[in-house]
């Protein structure tokens, strides 16, 4: 019994033309035989150099489905992996937008810390070098300075008696989410020109 992967390797194979083209090379394989009055002999060496014609036909048309199957799992898997990314940049930018409370009272420096801490956890944790391309690492790398950069305003802010949710929002959020906007759209950007490649 075959199976999934070899009934889709011979599935496209099994159709009412290929069976006639079978059964038309044979009757004319038998026609010729008889026409020519062939010996046992040389019918065995035209059945082999056909056998082995086919065979390598087969072989190829075989070795390319497999190959623009290969193709095609992995332009599936590379947008993936372009969109995964966008998300986490869409994330972290709604965290840190969304981190100011009232903006005429202080920040909770202790709480944002944490979830600035757990982005860049997640960011530590993505492997750069299966990134599609040059503008997925560059966001990557700079939403991660940029949130250090975050981090360090909020020790600031801890030592120096809290800042105004105000002043937090527009000297560090502001900037920043300006800036993780900015990279969600080149790497949008980048995304189509991703998906609009032909596939090999």
């Amino acid at each position: 019994m075959l199976n999934e992967y070899g009934k889709s390797l011979f599935k496209p194979w099994l159709s009412v033309q290929n069976v006639v083209l079978v059964l038309a090379a044979i009757y004319l394989s038998l026609l010729i035989i008889r026409i020519y009055d062939l010996n046992k002999g040389e019918v065995a060496s035209w059945v082999q150099a056909l056998g082995a014609i086919v065979s390598i036909w087969a072989a190829w048309s075989i070795a390319r489905t497999q190959g623009r199957r290969a193709a095609l799992e992995s332009r599936r898997n590379e947008l993936a992996r372009c969109a995964g990314i966008i998300g986490i940049l869409k994330h972290i930018h709604l965290t840190i937008e969304s981190s100011v409370g009232d903006i005429n009272r202080s920040i909770d420096s202790s709480a944002i810390g944490a979830n600035v801490s757990a982005l860049i956890g997640t960011l530590d944790r993505l492997d750069l070098m299966l990134l599609p391309s040059a503008i997925f690492v560059e966001a990557i790398c700079d939403a991660r300075q940029r949130l250090e950069t975050v981090q360090n305003e909020l020790k600031a802010a801890g030592v120096y008696r809290g800042m105004l949710g105000y002043q937090f929002k527009t000297s560090v959020v502001r900037p920043f989410c300006n800036q993780v906007i900015k990279r969600i759209g080149q790497c949008e950007e980048d995304l189509s020109r991703i998906k609009s490649e032909p596939v090999l």
